[in-house]
């Protein structure tokens, strides 16, 4: 199952740093996005893992775990334009762990990304 949140972010999208032939990312923008979103995370029970750069998809990436559950989190931010997209594929839920705990998850950092004031026009992104 896969699900994105997008939103309008309120927060500097950070430097973009490139190779010097400016064709590789070696570190995309908005990890003060992502900072913000772990935050939310862990406001809501689950422990985060670091977070790091993702310069394949130019995002970040985090793990968020609670229990059983064990949801892999990607943060983009280009512009104002913000996408939280988290997986729960095979093997990112281990032995045990339930579709409602990822259900439960997406809903709740919806509901809480919404009354937070670094983000606004929050909404589920369809792909």
């Amino acid at each position: 199952m896969f699900r994105s949140i997008a939103a309008t972010c309120h927060l500097p999208e950070g430097e973009w740093i490139m190779d010097e032939d400016e064709e590789t990312v070696l570190q995309p923008g908005g990890r003060a996005g992502a900072e913000a979103v772990a935050e939310l995370a862990r406001g809501l029970g689950f422990e985060t893992e670091q977070i790091e750069a993702d310069t394949e998809h130019n995002s970040w990436t985090f793990a968020a775990r609670k229990d059983a559950a064990y949801i892999h989190t990607n943060v983009f931010h280009m512009d104002d334009e913000f996408y939280v997209s988290m997986d729960n594929l095979p093997g990112c839920i281990p032995l045990g762990g339930r579709r409602a705990d990822y259900v439960a998850f997406t809903e709740d950092l919806f509901a809480a990304m919404a009354r937070d004031a670094r983000f606004s026009d929050v909404r589920w992104e369809r792909r």
